[in-house]
């Protein structure tokens, strides 16, 4: 009976530990590499904060493998909010950001994600870009709408497996030579291409690229969008025009070469014509398609064009286990 009375003692103890248990400093028990990991979850400026913490922490965060800048931090400046950026505030970004290149010494950067919402100096960016590249940088995010042109080294980074553009240039223009050996996955968000070539000359730059998500807006030159990328898995596609009118021979096709898909969602308001060529591998399609016509062509057009487009698009999908091809109105 006293066994079971201590045992059950013991129980209320575990279950309702002292004050002194709950003041126990767990996390700077832990290794710096699983510190490293957890702070390269936060923003560079809140893992930077930890260096208050203790002496240990002082130098920590110039280990982390990432590095997360975002100009909308109201962290960088106190003078004004993170809607209105004055001109120095942004010169009190660049400084930072600069600071932290010269100061991180990490024997390998995996992750760099730079966020800005105002001019930039060109020759900044570029040492920030080129510095990531000569750390090994695998994954790389940028959101950015300055018109100068993305640094050519971006596009030849041997290590680069992760890569998401937000680049609100109205022309983007992609060199010749590209060479993204290890790109598995990239994402375009609001960009437009110069012309056809810059997209194709991207695309046969990654051989072994598998997921590929693009947010595209084109307004004039009417041509003919093509994908051809024989490891591609994964395939999502937005293709807008924001004019509520437009014009027929403004209007795009659009013709997809990839035997190895298995997913597949395209939202199209742009596109005429769809050639989709794809395998038996093909799990998943979801796709969301409307026609555009000068008013006065489209009554002439609609019925023909919509069942020339819906029978393109089932010969396609004709092996997809799943499938959700809305009315095309």
């Amino acid at each position: 009976m006293d066994c079971y009375l201590i045992e059950s003692s013991v129980k209320k103890l575990k279950k309702h530990p002292s004050e002194a248990d709950l003041l126990i400093d767990r996390i700077s028990h832990l290794p710096d590499s699983i510190l490293c990991f957890i702070l390269s979850f936060l923003p560079t400026i809140q893992s930077i904060r930890t260096t208050i913490l203790s002496r240990r922490w002082r130098y920590l965060w110039t280990k982390v493998p990432a590095l997360r800048f975002d100009i909308d931090d109201a962290s960088y400046s106190y003078r004004s909010s993170c809607y209105c950026h004055k001109p120095d505030d942004f010169v009190s970004f660049e400084r930072f950001v600069n600071r932290v290149f010269i100061l991180h010494d990490a024997p390998s950067l995996d992750k760099l994600c730079i966020s800005f919402n105002s001019s930039c100096c060109e020759f900044y960016f570029h040492s920030w870009v080129s510095s990531a590249i000569s750390r090994n940088l695998r994954h790389f995010e940028l959101v950015m709408p300055s018109s100068f042109q993305l640094p050519k080294k971006l596009f030849t980074c041997e290590t680069l497996e992760f890569l998401k553009l937000c680049y609100s240039d109205p022309h983007l223009e992609i060199p010749s030579g590209v060479c993204l050996p290890r790109l598995e996955t990239l994402i375009l968000e609001e960009i437009e291409f110069v012309d056809k070539e810059s997209f194709s000359n991207l695309i046969d730059g990654c051989p072994i690229l598998k997921a590929l998500s693009l947010q595209l807006f084109i307004y004039q030159n009417r041509t003919t969008f093509t994908l051809s990328s024989p490891l591609l898995r994964r395939f999502v596609l937005y293709y807008d025009n924001s004019l509520a009118s437009f014009p027929r021979e403004f209007c795009h096709s659009l013709e997809i070469n990839a035997p190895s898909l298995e997913y597949l969602s395209i939202s199209d308001t742009i596109s005429q014509e769809f050639t989709l060529n794809v395998q038996k591998s093909l799990l998943e399609a979801y796709i969301h398609v409307r026609l555009n016509f000068k008013y006065e062509d489209y009554e002439a057009y609609k019925d023909y064009s919509n069942s020339v487009v819906k029978l393109k698009i089932v010969r396609g999908l004709s092996h997809a286990k799943s499938q959700l091809l809305p009315a095309t109105p």
